[in-house]
């Protein structure tokens, strides 16, 4: 978009994973030097760990490359509790939007940013 003129200025990424499964949020976390004050798990992707299925990835290939995309871009990384989850996938659907939870972490973590 940028290379084609449709946007003046790169935007700033974000990545939102289930606490439970939260390695590339974890990983950025620790480089950039910050605290989120959540625990991380010791355990990747335990059988049924995260209602976020779709986002349940332990060991992402391209780890250091997303980082490094975040870090470029100013943006960050937000954990997402699966109370929250919860919370977000109930409250899109109240409002006539029906999404899985791995959809709603993206809205968890929009309320965790503001």
């Amino acid at each position: 978009l940028l290379a084609a003129g449709e946007i003046s200025r790169r935007p700033r990424l974000f990545c939102a994973q289930p606490l439970a499964c939260s390695p590339i949020c974890t990983a950025f976390l620790e480089e950039s030097g910050r605290s989120d004050g959540k625990p991380t798990p010791e355990e990747w992707n335990a059988p049924v760990a995260t209602i976020a299925e779709g986002a349940s990835i332990a060991r992402p290939v391209r780890l250091r490359e997303t980082c490094d995309a975040l870090r470029r871009s100013g943006g960050g990384a937000v954990r997402v509790a699966e109370g929250a989850i919860k919370a977000a996938t109930l409250e899109l659907a109240r409002s006539g939007l029906y999404v899985e939870p791995t959809c709603a972490q993206a809205a968890a973590a929009y309320h965790e940013l503001l």
